[in-house]
């Protein structure tokens, strides 16, 4: 009889680009293994949409609980964030108890973690193996020493926890270029005359105010459902995109060919990065939302000229500008084939298996 592996998939909840990533790697490994996701309510729901209903119902979905960034305006604000996670801190250790067992009672192979830092850390005490697969952790490639820079890679040294190999998706000084679902990637880009718009509705209205000068129905905002044109063909028919600089949209704008202007939001270094990326690899422009308008007019008098892609700056960067999905899917294969009897990192493991042992005791003795 074939043995089927069971392999857990893990995403953070903080972002679009970790869930559209899981939908990727469902969509690249069902059918080789048996599937488990560990995800936020709000990822599960995502990824079961964009399934569909049988390949919905052929993963099993085990909720857990996300740490959420506090916004206000186009600003991240830090201390409040902190603030807001002291409760999910403090219920760590029951948490991990429960996937601990969860986990070994499906027998899990190993794990996939995009950026799951609770489900990284209940693997790594049982000692299954931990392949991390995200792109903010391309912050550690940055030598900027200012203090939102060492803000996000601290942050990403935390998330990513203990690993046994990491894969950094990134269309800029990525181990792979971006990963995108089937329904974007299938698309056959045109050049239409509209204008795609994604950003936090926080600051959306800023943004469009930039915008009243163009043509009725010429600029398309999402996420919002439109009906007449769904997101994936308005993108692939766009002449230019408008969004925040997460790594997701501005990777599905740049594998079909579209000018991209990027609004990072304040206090977030990892999306500076992205757009300061974006720009040198001569793909499109850049703005903080203060002083936008200018440079915005500026950036769609070039799109409509057609005047992208321009020369890159910086000609010895690693750059991507396709669809990666099936190579991340052959070096996650690997991963996983060769990763019987293999454990995490041992001293992680003896100190993770050491603290949630502590919490299954406690747990007894409350019972």
């Amino acid at each position: 009889m074939h043995f089927i592996k069971t392999v857990a998939l893990a995403a953070n909840g903080e972002g679009f680009g970790h869930a559209s990533r899981m939908v990727s790697m469902v969509q690249e490994l069902h059918g080789s293994y048996k599937l488990v996701l560990y995800a936020p309510p709000a990822v599960e729901r995502f990824v079961r949409g964009k399934l569909g209903i049988d390949l919905s119902a052929a993963v099993d979905f085990v909720p857990v609980p996300a740490f959420e960034l506090c916004r206000e305006g186009e600003r991240v604000r830090y201390m409040k964030s902190i603030r807001r996670n002291l409760g999910l801190v403090a219920s760590l250790p029951r948490l991990l108890v429960h996937l601990r067992r969860d986990m070994r009672a499906r027998g899990l192979s190993c794990l996939v973690s995009d950026f799951e830092p609770i489900s990284t850390l209940a693997a790594t005490a049982l000692g299954i193996p931990v392949l991390q697969v995200n792109h903010p952790g391309v912050v550690h490639k940055s030598h900027s020493i200012m203090p939102d820079a060492i803000m996000a890679k601290l942050t990403a040294t935390l998330m990513m926890g203990r690993y046994d190999k990491r894969i950094l998706v990134c269309f800029y000084d990525g181990d792979a270029g971006p990963v995108l679902r089937r329904e974007i990637a299938r698309q056959e880009p045109t050049c239409g005359e509209h204008i795609v718009v994604s950003v936090k509705r926080e600051y959306r209205a800023e943004v469009l105010a930039c915008l009243e000068d163009q043509p009725a129905g010429r600029v398309l905002v999402y996420p919002e459902a439109n009906e007449k044109l769904p997101y994936e063909k308005a993108l692939a028919s766009c002449m230019a995109v408008i969004t925040s600089a997460g790594h997701q949209t501005l990777s599905e704008a740049i594998c079909l060919g579209k000018p991209v202007f990027a609004i990072p939001q304040r206090g977030q270094f990892e999306q500076r990065l992205n757009a300061i990326r974006l720009h040198e690899c001569g793909w499109g422009s850049w703005s903080c939302l203060k002083g936008i308008e200018p440079k915005l007019q500026h950036f769609l008098a070039l799109a409509k000229k057609g005047d992208f892609p321009h020369k890159p700056q910086n000609p010895w960067m690693r750059r991507y500008s396709n669809d990666c999905s099936a190579m991340l899917s052959m070096r996650i294969r690997d991963f996983i084939d060769g990763s019987e009897g293999k454990t995490a990192h041992p001293a992680a493991w003896a100190i993770a298996r050491s603290a949630i042992d502590s919490a299954e005791r406690a747990e007894r003795t409350a019972g």
